[in-house]
């Protein structure tokens, strides 16, 4: 500001939520949250003294306006550095996470900016929650309508996404239909190049209208290409029978891709993108809860169940000896680390 901004952009990762939470590690945390937080608002302060002074007819620092802060934040507190070492959370993620919110920022700002209070750096309140990832990857095609005709004409132009779905409010999600996850991802599809991030993602489970016995889980993701807004919607419809028909239900994601932000514009290509064996697994083995101990895995049993059906049977034990490899070989490479 002394050098002449009179407009501030702040990236906020530091958490700020009403929530304290026990625990000699989460109280460490709430120490960094509080000498932050305590700093920034301080800095708000004389700049809000400033521009009273501006707004009264002085000069200060050369300037003759009043000077403009924005600040990009997460909706929820961020993964600590733990869940990174763990593999809990990815660098991926935490990018395409961070897309997402400068994109949800910029698609609401005003020119004025933001009050300058502490309440700007807020935070949705903690509640039980649930993340897991997903990969998906199809046959696409451009120029068709049908996800079964663009899966066929296009094996040469496979659609991939690498989500991470994140489940903010677990009760609130499993009891009410309209109670959409967090979706933030990046795709590769050739005609528009790799790892493009998503602006903005929703995921949701819920019964379908037409059959109490089937059940559709739906992903909206949209993205820009060379200036343009496409939205890619997909629908699984699970009907929760044993065998193979609960398997290619799960694994199967009709897709059409919208022109514009949303599904109601004109679909300019479509194609089926399936969950292989193995990514399934690894989505099962991603699963973490928010809570610890007991809780933790009794709230991710729960999820499985309702997310996978039957198949959690089948599939859980198979990610748990996965993990447990995993953990033994990363032991096993520490061990031979040099101090």
């Amino acid at each position: 500001m002394r050098r002449g901004a009179d407009e501030l952009w702040v990236l906020w990762c530091i958490g700020n939520t009403p929530t304290y939470r026990k625990g000699v590690f989460p109280q460490y945390v709430h120490m960094i949250e509080l000498s932050a937080n305590g700093a920034l608002f301080a800095q708000l302060e004389r700049i809000q003294e400033i521009n009273d002074r501006i707004r009264a007819g002085e000069t200060v620092h050369g300037h003759q306006r009043p000077i403009v802060v924005h600040l990009v934040k997460p909706a929820q507190p961020l993964p600590l550095d733990p869940d990174l070492y763990a593999g809990h959370i990815t660098a991926d993620t935490l990018i395409d996470q961070g897309y997402a919110d400068a994109c949800r920022y910029l698609e609401t700002f005003t020119p004025r900016g933001l009050p300058l209070s502490p309440e700007i750096t807020q935070m949705n309140a903690f509640l039980p929650s649930l993340a897991f990832r997903e990969t998906m990857s199809g046959a696409f095609s451009l120029g068709e309508t049908e996800p079964t005709a663009g899966a066929g004409k296009g094996r040469s132009t496979p659609f991939t996404f690498h989500a991470t779905i994140s489940v903010d409010d677990m009760e609130a999600f499993i009891q009410n239909p309209e109670h959409a996850a967090r979706l933030v991802a990046h795709i590769s599809f050739p005609p528009f190049g790799k790892d493009i991030p998503t602006k903005r993602g929703s995921f949701n489970l819920f019964k379908a209208s037409d059959d109490p016995k089937a059940r559709l889980m739906t992903y909206g993701m949209a993205f820009e290409h060379q200036g343009r807004e496409y939205y890619l919607a997909g629908t699984k419809t699970i009907r929760d029978d044993r065998g193979a028909d609960l398997w290619h239900d799960t694994t199967r994601l009709y897709c059409r891709l919208h022109e514009g932000g949303d599904e109601r514009g004109a679909v300019v290509g479509a194609g089926v993108l399936k969950l292989t064996l193995g990514e399934l697994i690894k989505l099962v083995s991603s699963m973490r809860s928010s809570l610890e101990g007991s809780e933790g895995r009794q709230a991710v049993l729960r999820f499985g169940q309702f997310f996978l059906g039957t198949l959690w049977d089948v599939y859980a034990p198979m990610a748990q000896k996965a993990d447990g490899m995993a953990r033994e070989a990363s032991a096993t490479r520490d061990a031979g680390t040099p101090p």
